[in-house]
């Protein structure tokens, strides 16, 4: 089982993106992050087995790499894998990332959306799975034709709270 998983993982983030390459304009996408918590969005009637929110008030940082393809030089479509770090309470985040690039100018605003699933290893047992959706608006400064930056900021709802994330990324083609 571990081992088809590993073979899973070796075909999707090295040779898919290997052939698309050679297909179409391939990206790859470092980005770390600040996510400032806001509030549960889950109102909890305490119960047996309750042991307290996922995220009790608790900020955290996140480390991602996303890889995927560009369409049109303006729409970005990828998959990426996250790290998850809420003051301590460790956990990954999986997703699907689509941003769009609104000019082609050297600096130029962009909007996008994550969709995903989330896991961090919290106060239960086994820790919590919960879905991820972020929506992020940001800018993009192009530094040549293979690199770029941007920094985003948006909303975000994972783990049954609020977080506003605040974006840095670099992304090579």
């Amino acid at each position: 089982m571990q081992t088809s998983r590993i073979q899973v993982f070796i075909l999707f983030w090295v040779v898919v993106p290997v052939m698309a390459s050679a297909q179409t304009s391939y990206f790859l996408t470092l980005e770390t992050g600040w996510l400032a918590y806001q509030y549960n969005a889950v109102d909890t009637d305490i119960g047996p087995g309750w042991k307290g929110d996922y995220l009790n008030g608790q900020d955290g940082f996140a480390f991602d790499f996303v890889n995927g393809v560009i369409v049109r030089k303006k729409l970005f479509m990828g998959a990426g894998i996250g790290y998850l770090n809420f003051e301590g309470v460790h956990g990954y985040s999986v997703y699907g990332d689509i941003r769009h690039v609104l000019l082609t100018t050297r600096i130029a605003p962009l909007v996008g959306i994550k969709a995903g699933y989330s896991h961090i290893w919290n106060q239960y047992e086994g820790g919590t799975r919960t879905g991820l959706v972020e929506l992020l608006g940001g800018v993009r400064f192009q530094m040549g034709n293979t690199r770029e930056m941007y920094i985003t900021s948006g909303i975000c709802l994972v783990q049954q709270a609020f977080v506003i994330p605040l974006r840095v990324g670099l992304q090579l083609r």
